[in-house]
């Protein structure tokens, strides 16, 4: 019996410098899983391109001639949505990479700049995981995200958390959190911990951008970040961490460089009391996950924004629910905010 033929993710290359749109090209069509169907040098020819050779993914620049990036995002997810995968030197603008997640660019590559690419951290072969992982994703459900006007004053919180959400997503989610973040109206007595398979550049960026966009407080990732009432911290999941108190008893992260396994996520359950909540955005709980959580004695609710055929792995008991619209997820976190808003007198 022949196995199942593996099908080839088409993907278009958009990139103006020739010698990282060569480099780029190269790298993806090592692996055998994927087809370099086209390149093009901006956006205007992205989107022609775009329409003949109808690609499964697209890695899209920013910084181009004739169309930027971000305006080529635009076209792409009115016109012909599709995954696309971000590689740009601007990491590190917090405009560009909130902007590009939130028009529903599903994951953001930082990349070198000048002509010495080959002797800098670019990881080619990272990216080739990234697209096969993002293939997967149904493009009819790629959701740009919508701030709201905000006509109240976010006050930076001060005190412990009465409860604390986890939120981990999974790559290729990370838009979709945004999109959460937006519609939220509050944390009210929670802290929100958002753990993200971005690249740490990008979730700083990120969580920079968030300022003043949502209606609670963003603490990007740091040497040192708190966990307060109200707020919400973004933090990269490949960073490690140790858990302190600061004299008032608030939950620190403190950045540490020995692999500790994520026991900072086990100490934070233990912190809490059963106060907490994880929340995995994605189709499938990866191993990183499952020890820190299943150890902790916690359990998972899961959500898959692109409604893929979900991926437990086995891990049935640690999963606790799993929902199946946002509309769903809207109201589990909201019950979940309210039960930690406990009252208190000044």
């Amino acid at each position: 019996m022949k196995e199942k033929e593996q099908k080839v993710i088409r993907t278009l290359v958009v990139e103006d410098m020739p010698f990282l749109q060569r480099a780029i090209k190269r790298a993806l069509q090592k692996d055998p899983s994927i087809q370099v169907v086209g390149t093009a040098a901006h956006g205007k020819e992205a989107l022609k391109a775009l329409e003949r050779l109808k690609p499964d993914v697209i890695t899209m620049d920013v910084e181009m001639p004739e169309m930027d990036g971000i305006t080529a995002i635009k076209h792409i997810m009115v016109r012909y949505p599709r995954p696309v995968v971000v590689v740009s030197g601007m990491a590190k603008s917090s405009k560009t990479a909130l902007a590009a997640l939130s028009l529903g660019a599903v994951d953001f590559v930082p990349k070198p700049g000048g002509s010495s690419y080959r002797t800098r951290s670019f990881n080619l072969n990272e990216l080739c995981t990234i697209v096969k992982e993002v293939a997967a994703i149904d493009p009819t459900k790629i959701r740009r995200a919508k701030f709201h006007k905000r006509d109240r004053v976010v006050m930076r919180p001060s005190r412990r958390p009465d409860g604390l959400v986890v939120i981990v997503a999974q790559r290729g989610t990370m838009g979709f959190v945004i999109r959460l973040l937006a519609m939220s109206e509050g944390l009210k007595g929670a802290g929100l911990l958002v753990v993200s398979e971005l690249d740490e550049l990008v979730v700083k960026s990120c969580a920079e951008g968030l300022k003043g966009r949502v209606l609670f407080d963003i603490l990007p990732a740091g040497s040192e970040v708190p966990i307060l009432a109200g707020a919400a911290a973004i933090i990269p999941r490949k960073w490690e961490f140790s858990l302190t108190f600061d004299k008032n008893g608030v939950p620190l992260l403190r950045r540490v460089n020995t692999t500790s396994g994520l026991r900072y996520l086990q100490d934070l359950t233990s912190a809490f009391n059963g106060s907490i909540h994880f929340l995995y955005i994605g189709n499938k709980i990866e191993d990183w996950i499952k020890g820190a959580i299943k150890s902790a004695g916690a359990k998972v609710t899961i959500y898959d924004p692109f409604e893929r055929s979900l991926d437990l792995q086995g891990d049935k008991d640690l999963v606790e629910q799993i929902l199946n619209s946002e509309f769903e997820l809207q109201r589990v976190l909201e019950h979940w905010i309210h039960s930690f808003a406990k009252e208190r007198i000044n």
